[in-house]
């Protein structure tokens, strides 16, 4: 019985390891403009046209969220595979 009641121990624990998200990370514009392959003033035109994600200011800084930016990069990818087919 007792083994029982750690295997639940345990994998609650392996549950609550996989619904933990992965922690926010900002990035400048040199690592968007690197990811992204795109120049400086082709990400702000797309951010003016609601076509990028848009950055958020932290004291001078401009930063933007990885995972936003790595969303747009995977969308722009499914769409060339979808125009594929």
């Amino acid at each position: 019985m007792k083994s029982l009641h750690v295997q639940r121990e345990l994998s609650q624990g392996m549950n609550d390891i996989q619904a933990t998200p992965e922690p926010l990370r900002l990035i400048r514009l040199p690592e968007v403009m690197s990811r992204t392959g795109l120049a400086r003033p082709t990400i702000y035109r797309a951010v003016a046209k609601n076509q990028f994600p848009r950055p958020s200011k932290f004291g001078a800084a401009t930063l933007w969220a990885a995972n936003e930016v790595d969303a747009w990069i995977r969308e722009r990818l499914a769409g060339r595979c979808e125009a594929a087919v």
